[in-house]
């Protein structure tokens, strides 16, 4: 049967809807809504759908299309993307929402056709390279986000964010979940989403030096929502970490302003959010071995699922390993 017989563009929104709909998870939700809006947008640059045309458009087109032609649509976006510099991971994603789209319709028997494109290969299918930048870099990248802004705003959250990332070991979806509600700063903690979870059951202490970054970061967020015309003003709600339209900033915006500090920097090499992240534990390991602190803790520290995980960031010590040798040869 034609599609254009069974599904009218009414009907379309609403099935949309009821997709949406189900969506429990409200980050779950607007990464969804983020994947088809650059769906639309990459749309728009090949002139198929109208500039003021929303999301929902985009998709109607994807849906209506031919087996063939949605594929080869598909494939033209995946390469798009890529080849904007975006994360294969989030590309890997964004593809991903699409496909869920063309299966709930499948599932619906509106379609006979899925989406079946390859993912991009991302760090986590390769060998790990558990290696990142040296302490005195990432030094030089944090003292960097206090110049790279003529906007006071945006250095103090800039600072913050990585003061974060290596203190706290905090990821970006972490990150970007945090609203003020979660900040305990009488008792100088802050709640946040673990990996994997859905509740804010992470807690980073804000000790002295974050302590400091968050409280100037909290009065220039003040500031910047006081100007003229802001829908947030003055409110001690809300997310965290703002971007420039006072709205949440995103699990990938954050992924790309570590990556536009490396940038700015100039520092050279591999540097990325999860780079910092790796030199942030490989630190912690050092610090736990000349403090005699137990892994377990440094585990729950950085946020890993197993030990396993965790001890794939230590260099293996020949001389410690034959002082465990003869410990235990001593003992008989």
């Amino acid at each position: 049967m034609d599609q254009d017989e069974i599904l009218t563009r009414r009907d379309f929104g609403k099935l949309i809807t009821v997709f949406m709909a189900k969506i429990q998870s409200k980050d779950t939700k607007r990464s969804y809504v983020n994947s088809f809006e650059s769906f639309r947008d990459f749309m728009y640059s090949k002139k198929l759908i109208r500039g003021d045309d929303n999301y929902r458009e985009a998709l109607w087109y994807l849906v209506r299309s031919k087996n063939t032609d949605a594929q080869h649509l598909a494939e033209l976006f995946q390469l798009h993307e890529k080849n904007a510099g975006i994360l294969a991971s989030t590309v890997n994603r964004k593809i991903g929402h699409l496909a869920k789209i063309v299966s709930y319709f499948h599932g619906k028997d509106i379609i006979y056709w899925q989406l079946t494109l390859d993912r991009i290969p991302t760090d986590e299918d390769r060998e790990p390279q558990l290696v990142g930048p040296p302490i005195e870099v990432v030094k030089e990248a944090l003292n960097h986000t206090l110049v790279m802004s003529r906007s006071d705003f945006h250095c103090a959250r800039n600072y913050l964010i990585m003061r974060l990332i290596f203190e706290c070991s905090l990821r970006a979806t972490s990150l970007a979940a945090i609203d003020m509600e979660d900040l305990e700063l009488a008792d100088n903690y802050l709640k946040y989403i673990k990996k994997g979870r859905k509740d804010k059951t992470g807690r980073a202490d804000l000790l002295p030096n974050a302590m400091e970054a968050m409280q100037t970061y909290l009065k220039e967020r003040e500031k910047f929502l006081s100007r003229p015309g802001m829908k947030y003003r003055k409110k001690k709600s809300g997310p965290l970490f703002l971007n420039r339209a006072a709205k949440r900033m995103t699990r990938e915006s954050i992924i790309n302003l570590v990556l536009d500090i490396g940038a700015s920097a100039g520092i050279p090499g591999e540097w990325s959010l999860n780079r910092l992240r790796h030199s942030s534990v490989r630190a912690a390991l050092d610090v736990a071995a000349v403090r005699q602190i137990s892994l377990v803790d440094v585990k729950n520290w950085s946020g890993k699922k197993s030990m396993k995980s965790l001890l794939a960031y230590a260099d293996e010590s020949r001389p410690n390993i034959q002082q465990i040798t003869k410990d235990l040869s001593d003992m008989l």
